[in-house]
């Protein structure tokens, strides 16, 4: 029955995915809004990107405790992390970037989860059991990560990024898809 497990990562990402490019197809923005922006820009759009997060979520965070952990014998704190990037999921999931309390409890939490799938990838790249090829392109997905989480970061604060910002779909994406490519080559390489 463990084996079952192995499988939910490919549909959990295929559902969220999914449901993200109708979302971009039907309801776009344009390419400086986040993924969350877009989802916001119609009750529909909020609707269907929160019920695939939440099930994709759930369904990957099923994967991460039922095969993940025990195939490569992570530590508790990945646990304590993948839980609590679950949660945070959920509620910039259920919460939508709109002005006002809910883009104040929104933005963090969706901040604070992208930076524990950056944890979590470093919980995996140290694991003794994961190939040599999951090692290279699990450091690759970090350095991307990091340098997509700096700009934003740094650009925030400084200003130096602001072009970076009319672009901060692209760069949301690739560091989305970067963490996902990292997480499939350690499970199946």
């Amino acid at each position: 029955m463990n084996e079952f497990y192995k499988f939910l990562a490919p549909v959990s990402i295929l559902i969220v995915v999914l449901a993200t490019a109708v979302m971009l197809i039907r309801w776009r923005g344009d390419n400086s809004m986040s993924m969350s922006m877009h989802a916001a820009l119609d009750r529909r759009a909020y609707l269907m990107f929160a019920v695939a997060l939440s099930l994709g979520g759930l369904l990957f965070y099923i994967f991460e405790i039922k095969w993940l952990v025990s195939h490569l014998n992570l530590s508790a704190a990945f646990v304590t992390f993948a839980s609590l990037g679950l949660v945070l999921q959920l509620i910039a999931a259920w919460v939508p970037d709109v002005p006002g309390l809910k883009r104040r409890i929104h933005r963090p939490s969706a901040y604070t989860m992208a930076a524990i799938m950056g944890i979590l990838l470093v919980f995996l790249a140290v694991a003794p059991a994961i190939s040599t090829m999951a090692l290279m392109v699990s450091m690759i997905a970090l350095a991307i990560m990091a340098m997509v989480f700096g700009i934003f970061m740094i650009g925030s604060v400084s200003q130096l990024f602001s072009s970076a910002k009319s672009n901060y779909l692209i760069f949301q994406g690739s560091y989305v898809a970067v963490f996902f490519v990292a997480v499939l080559t350690v499970a199946y390489f």
